[in-house]
């Protein structure tokens, strides 16, 4: 018996060339969608293109730099200062 291929994240999911239906629907309303990552930490999905420009526009609230990724451990000043 085969394994069965995982679910891919929502946002890699597509119906031929179109978003699934429920990617669909959240760029169609509020744009923006709490989805877990492959790490099982939280992460915020943008849907629409104006709200991707804001956010990549404003480093200083829109920021990972503080939060590093699950088992990476805490970043000192001078990880921080590089990135």
């Amino acid at each position: 018996m085969m394994a069965q291929a995982p679910e891919l994240p929502l946002h890699m999911r597509r119906n031929g060339c179109n978003p699934v239906e429920e990617l669909a629907r959240a760029r169609d309303g509020e744009g923006v969608v709490r989805v877990e990552t492959p790490f099982g930490s939280p992460a915020y999905l943008l849907c629409r293109h104006e709200d991707v420009r804001q956010v990549l526009a404003d480093p200083a609230r829109f920021s990972s730099a503080l939060t590093p990724f699950p088992g990476s451990g805490q970043m000192d000043a001078d990880e921080l200062a590089r990135m």
